[in-house]
């Protein structure tokens, strides 16, 4: 059974959210997807996601907090989206019942949040609360075909046109209550093709837990009440809003269901072959061989922490970069066109900016980051940095430097399918910006 709903990263979970979780599990529940609303939680729901392997991260703005939005956070975004682990763009959408939020405004950053989507080929979590036919035509404007209007609330007519571009409707609590009477009509009588199940924790609590903190947990509860009014079993119903859901998430992520394969910590892909044979010869416990800038032999010898990290250290000088163990690493592989026979160049100066990598084959830059900013500034010059890069012409890919030492296999494997999107030139730079 699957939460394809829930805001596990809310500050009312702080307190025992591992219980939360663990319940939920005993309660049948084999995937959560929890959706962000803002750049500022997007770290909160991927920590939440990384700590607990059923949960899977999806990000996005939600329309509610429109004027919070900045620019510079479609940037975040479209950095972040590119993390493997990120199943869907969302919460994201239209509401119109909200007059303190510009419905202009929401939908400038709808519309770009879609074109992500789209270009990503990632599903959509939406929000369209009084908002389903602004929402069902900007879906058709951009060419986005799937995912979920979470909390759907529309007529009848509305739900069909949605189920028929191809998205599925959320159920949850609301529609246990009995004067729910439009609900619990659509709940009973809309294709079963179409239903997931959905519980919006910790909001929209069901009629047996009113005025309480809603809980992932009561997904069963809410599947039975919809079960009784469709007169199937709540097996059958469960059944059938498993494959729903995975018609949705599936297609991205390959023929195996994201909530069936071993469970993985943002980041991580299945590398192939090749990448496996590359990170497998990775000479250890160092990166460095035995002369100058790496000619000679591996070395064989076995080394204290203490000296593999000075000679890290001297590597690092070598390359002008910041002596971190992920830096060197990375380099091992992209110098000496190691990967794919791509030609890598580290430390390249782009007008007041030294960036840490550049395949110049291609327009692609890669950029190593310590952990995730908490420091405003810091993170505003680095969305400045993205922003001039890629007026540039560049793309750029950002990895923790966590995920080059954890999970190298699958940082190569992005960079290369990252290349192979790109058209290969042999001089991708202006003369200005060569060096």
């Amino acid at each position: 059974m699957i939460d394809t709903h829930c805001h596990l990263d809310a500050s009312e979970f702080d307190a025992d959210r591992d219980a939360v979780v663990a319940r939920a599990l005993q309660a049948g529940l084999t995937g959560i997807i929890v959706p962000a609303v803002t750049a500022n939680n997007f770290g909160a729901v991927r920590e939440v996601c990384a700590h607990h392997p059923q949960c899977f991260p999806a990000l996005g703005l939600h329309p509610v907090y429109a004027m919070q939005h900045q620019e510079g956070d479609l940037v975040t975004l479209k950095v972040a989206i590119q993390d493997e682990s990120v199943v869907a763009i969302g919460e994201i959408g239209l509401d119109a019942w909200d007059k303190s939020v510009g419905l202009e405004r929401q939908k400038h950053f709808f519309a770009a949040q879609l074109k992500l989507a789209r270009d990503r080929d990632l599903p959509v979590l939406l929000h369209a609360r009084h908002a389903v036919d602004e929402v069902t035509g900007m879906l058709r404007r951009f060419g986005v075909r799937r995912g979920i209007v979470h909390a759907f609330n529309g007529s009848r007519q509305q739900a069909d046109k949605l189920i028929n571009m191809g998205f599925k409707l959320g159920f949850g609590g609301a529609m246990t209550y009995p004067r729910a009477l439009n609900l619990r009509r659509l709940a009973a009588q809309l294709p079963l093709e179409s239903l997931v199940l959905e519980t919006d924790a910790p909001d929209m609590s069901p009629v047996w837990a009113h005025g309480q903190r809603n809980l992932p947990e009561y997904l069963p509860g809410i599947a039975k009440e919809i079960a009784a009014l469709r007169e199937i079993t709540p097996k059958a119903l469960i059944a059938a809003c498993i494959a729903n859901t995975d018609e949705v998430f599936g297609p991205t992520h390959g023929e195996k269901s994201i909530f069936t394969r071993p469970p993985q910590k943002p980041g991580t892909a299945f590398p192939s072959p090749s990448i496996q044979k590359l990170v497998t010869a990775f000479p250890s416990p160092s990166p460095l061989r035995g002369e100058g800038r790496g000619e000679g032999k591996t070395h064989k010898t076995t080394r204290t922490k203490s000296e593999q990290l000075a000679i890290l250290a001297t590597f690092a000088k070598q390359m002008r970069l910041a002596p971190t163990e992920a830096e060197a690493r990375l380099w091992y592989f992209l110098r000496n066109r190691r990967l794919n026979n791509r030609k890598f160049r580290r430390q390249h100066s782009i007008d007041k900016y030294i960036i840490d990598f550049i395949c110049i084959d291609a327009r692609l830059v890669i950029e190593l980051d310590g952990g995730q900013h908490t420091d405003i500034m810091t993170h505003q010059n680095d969305v400045a940095r993205t922003v001039f890069l890629e007026k540039c012409g560049l793309r750029v890919l950002r990895f923790w430097n966590d995920e080059v030492l954890q999970q190298t296999g699958a940082v190569l494997e992005r960079i290369l399918r990252a290349l192979d999107t790109e058209t290969p030139h042999p001089n991708p730079l202006t003369k200005g910006e060569r060096r």
